[in-house]
């Protein structure tokens, strides 16, 4: 009868145990300030009206230059007058984005991306008509580098 080998009956328990660790631990969501409500940039220059809270953002590309895709940026739903946090999704690696089933009604929309002033965006969500093109109007959020003097970054609404 051989004999146990205590050095790799161990190794083999630390590294379970060290692997439970690791899949059980709470990592830092992508988002860490998403339930923030973000109010001290804010220019309000009236709601935008959407049928479908959807989109996409850049960085830079407010001047008229093509702008980069904000990719992994940080787009947070809030309500209105209680500015109570709703939903948060991240945009994919072209910028995109989509709320799905949000109720008419008004709301703010907080985009964040990294090393960018955040947005502060008055949205009213509307009842898509027949009559009416509003789910082909889209929001694109233009991110500006903090500290710039062109602004804040800002969304404005663009047909696609």
């Amino acid at each position: 009868m051989t004999k146990p080998n205590y050095f790799l009956l161990f190794v083999l328990l630390f590294s379970v145990f060290a692997s439970e660790q690791a899949c059980g631990r709470e990592e830092e969501p992508p988002c860490p300030d998403a339930k923030i409500y973000e109010n001290h940039n804010q220019i309000d220059y009236g709601p935008l009206n959407l049928a479908v809270i959807q989109g996409w953002g850049e960085v830079g590309g407010y001047d008229g230059s093509p702008g980069v895709p904000a990719n992994g940026a940080c787009i947070s739903l809030f309500s209105e007058t209680k500015h109570e946090w709703i939903k948060t999704i991240v945009a994919d690696a072209e910028g995109k984005f989509r709320f799905e089933s949000v109720k008419p009604g008004r709301y703010r929309l907080i985009a964040r991306a990294p090393s960018q002033c955040p947005a502060n965006i008055p949205i009213v969500v509307i009842k898509p008509s027949k009559r009416n093109k509003s789910s082909s109007v889209q929001l694109l959020i233009h991110f500006i580098v903090k500290g710039l003097p062109e602004g804040c970054s800002y969304g404005k609404l663009m047909s696609k």
